[in-house]
């Protein structure tokens, strides 16, 4: 349903729309990787499984904010490379999900929780 108010468009959306919008990251696999990992890695990049459910194809993960090339593998799990700027210092790093309303444009229209990945020495 869209409502037009004024040049400016307002979507309404039902109970079951929303439901279907919700992501959740249960885990993400492996719970922790090396600083400088030599082992797990896809050209110099090392390699994630974001696992929950809600997932959709096109979904993106995000790593400490920033957009990673995303591989859809079905509704509870989702993979990417994280590039090894990302595990040069030991601590954590933020994982998220996003979802946009169509890829062509840059409104979000819905995002996960955010889950730790740790990086160890």
């Amino acid at each position: 349903i869209f409502l037009k108010s004024n040049k400016k468009i307002i979507e309404i959306i039902t109970a079951k729309e929303m439901t279907d919008k919700l992501i959740f990251i249960d885990k993400v696999w492996p719970e922790k990787i090396k600083t400088k990992q030599t082992g797990n890695l896809i050209d110099n990049k090392v390699a994630i499984s974001v696992i929950g459910n809600g997932f959709l194809n096109g979904d993106v993960i995000y790593i400490e904010g920033k957009p990673q090339p995303t591989t859809f593998g079905d509704e509870s799990v989702l993979t990417c490379l994280i590039p090894q700027e990302f595990s040069i210092d030991y601590g954590e790093i933020d994982v998220q999900i996003k979802r946009k309303k169509n890829v062509n444009i840059t409104n979000i229209i819905s995002v996960s929780n955010i889950i730790k990945l740790k990086v160890e020495q």
